[in-house]
């Protein structure tokens, strides 16, 4: 899923070879039960931070509509 970021909402093939490089090293915890580094973990929130923009500006752009929550 990762790797169709970047036709969707237009990430960077560099950006999500980062994410792609995180989602590893979580999936390698989940099986040893070891823990992830700090450096890898500001990383992580870092790139999730970014992301987060894109897909927002991403929805501004193409689809405005879905943005517009009535209460």
């Amino acid at each position: 899923m990762i790797q169709t970021l970047s036709l969707t909402i237009g990430v960077p093939k560099d950006a999500w070879l980062v994410l792609d490089a995180l989602r590893r090293k979580r999936n390698l915890s989940d099986y040893t039960g070891d823990g992830i580094d700090d450096a890898s973990l500001r990383e992580c929130v870092a790139q999730a931070e970014s992301l987060a923009g894109l897909t927002q500006r991403w929805l501004e752009r193409m689809h405005r509509h879905l943005l517009a929550i009535e209460h």
